[in-house]
């Protein structure tokens, strides 16, 4: 059922029913609010999965380039299948997720993609999901989970990935690494730490003390902990930032002190990164690093999206997990 034809059948015009299912500016004690609400309860209208033309993108921040890719491929299928997609920005802030979440309740939305700030459940997703429940809207994480909610998801393997890149130094005998790894609170930042750790247990590596820093997936936390880690003396043979907008900030920080990486053994220090950059390619564009399927993401979180839409609830069609598999992209192929 669209907006056009409840219109018709109620006598209001499309403006007016579109103002009252999207949080307009009608009192919900009014007479106007009452006879829509009640023709479209009583006919079964879901403004999630029937009437809703939006698919709404929850993305940390809209800087880094990996989400903007991701969100271009999620665009283009939303256009091919007469939908819109709403970017928004959360810039890695817990209220400012919470004051999205709040606006888009009120929203007619088709579904949502979503990738928290952090896993803690605010008030304000609660909010929405009871909202979404009610309504039918699918909802999808992508890149990031959180444990309690019940939602399809796509993920990649970020254990797999730094793993990878780690033993890639721990096979060219480059044992003391220091490590930028993100936030413990998220789940990249834990998984790609965990990672990390495997490959050491698997080499028998013991991790030297002070070598793990904490950033926030930003690129001045990059900058702030790489500079932390060019103070150490000795230096580590090799440093490892765990996202492309830390590598950004790294790169930052060793070219203000003079310090080069390589992969070749001719610079100053060893390197990987998990995600490329664009300032890495010109800077060191021989080191190795994690790459992402990220038109894959895109795509596979439309799929769970769709069939959320068009299937129904967790009774009819089971919560799907899939996680896809980053790749180590070695310059040269060596």
């Amino acid at each position: 059922m669209t907006l056009k034809e409840i219109a018709e059948q109620t006598g209001y015009s499309v403006a007016t029913v579109s103002r009252v299912l999207n949080g307009g500016a009608y009192n919900e004690n009014s007479r106007t609010y009452a006879a829509i609400m009640e023709f479209v309860q009583s006919n079964g209208y879901s403004r999630g999965s029937r009437g809703g033309r939006i698919v709404a993108n929850l993305i940390p921040d809209i800087a880094n380039p990996i989400s903007t890719a991701i969100a271009k491929t999620m665009q283009q299928i939303c256009r091919g299948a007469g939908l819109s997609l709403v970017i928004v920005n959360t810039n890695e802030d817990p209220k400012e997720e919470a004051h999205a979440l709040q606006a888009l309740a009120k929203l007619n939305l088709y579904g949502m993609i979503y990738s928290p700030v952090i896993e803690d459940e605010s008030q304000d997703f609660a909010s929405f999901k009871l909202e979404g429940e009610k309504e039918r809207v699918p909802v999808v994480m992508i890149g990031r989970e959180l444990p309690f909610a019940a939602y399809d998801s796509v993920c990649i393997n970020n254990v797999a990935g730094a793993f990878d890149a780690t033993a890639y130094l721990l096979q060219k005998g480059v044992t003391d690494i220091a490590v930028i790894a993100g936030p413990r609170n998220t789940k990249p930042g834990r998984e790609r730490l965990e990672g990390f750790y495997q490959a050491c247990r698997c080499f028998n590596v013991q991790p030297k003390p002070g070598r793990i820093h904490y950033g926030d997936f930003t690129t001045e936390s990059g900058y702030t902990q790489a500079r932390e880690i060019l103070r150490a003396s000795p230096r580590p043979q090799a440093i490892f930032p765990m996202n492309n907008l830390m590598t950004r900030g790294c790169l930052r920080a060793l070219m203000e002190a003079r310090v080069s990486v390589s992969s070749s053994g001719n610079g100053d220090m060893e390197m990987v990164s998990f995600d490329g950059d664009d300032l890495l390619d010109i800077v060191a564009p021989d080191v190795p690093y994690v790459e992402r399927p990220v038109e894959e993401l895109g795509r596979v979180a439309m799929e769970l999206l769709f069939n959320r839409a068009k299937r129904g609830g967790r009774d009819v069609l089971p919560v799907q997990y899939i996680k896809l598999t980053p790749i180590l992209k070695i310059p040269g192929g060596k």
